[in-house]
């Protein structure tokens, strides 16, 4: 159900964002994460490292993007979505963690260098079946913003680079019965880190120079 959940609502993004907006957005990320209270249940689980498990601490995401008000030039504001995967598996034992994110975008550009920033709403999902953890799901809030520079490649094309900070977490997830999942002072699950993105923005309709 999780993954069907998931993958429709990327489907949804795709075909919606290019008859709403003016610009779409693809971009590619790798992140550095939090995961404070995941990587203390993986120590526990494997004291010694035998297993030779790792904590979690990279990640990567996909992210496609929207603008609904252009302003010109000197930005837009949009919507869009991402989604995040950290994984680590080691002989007999993986451990996954993934969300997805439906935003809401601000951008400034000055120039060809832009500002960005998003809000919205986190859907995640955590398994790591040998600990007797398996499919937990739960929701957040997430915050993120970056800085970056556009590098035109034609009149509707364009690349991006950029640099980021991001605050998006889970504080609290479920079972399949309905049992509740804490961190301990911290978030369950924590995706919050610095990340490093290239993107390919297209431009959908000719904007006007009047």
């Amino acid at each position: 159900m999780t993954r069907l959940f998931m993958i429709a609502l990327c489907g949804v993004l795709v075909f919606a964002l290019p008859a709403l907006s003016t610009d779409l957005a693809v971009s590619l990320s790798g992140f550095s994460v939090s995961m404070e209270h995941l990587n203390t249940l993986i120590e526990e689980f494997d004291p010694d490292t035998e297993l030779g498990l790792s904590p979690l601490r990279t990640g990567a995401s996909a992210e496609v993007s929207g603008t609904l008000l252009s302003l010109g030039d000197i930005g837009s504001i949009g919507l869009g979505g991402r989604g995040l995967l950290v994984r680590e598996v080691s002989r007999d034992v993986s451990i996954n963690a993934s969300m997805i994110v439906l935003f809401a975008q601000g951008e400034v550009a000055l120039g060809r260098w832009v500002a960005i920033i998003d809000a919205g709403a986190c859907y995640g999902v955590f398994s790591f079946p040998a600990a007797r953890l398996a499919s937990l799901s739960g929701f957040g809030i997430g915050l993120v913003g970056r800085a970056g520079y556009r590098l035109p490649v034609s009149e509707r094309f364009g690349l991006t680079f950029d640099l980021g900070l991001q605050w998006l977490s889970v504080p609290e997830m479920k079972d399949a019965t309905g049992q509740r999942y804490r961190g301990r002072g911290t978030p369950f699950m924590d995706f919050s880190g610095i990340s490093a993105s290239i993107g390919l923005t297209w431009m959908i309709e000719e904007r006007s120079n009047e």
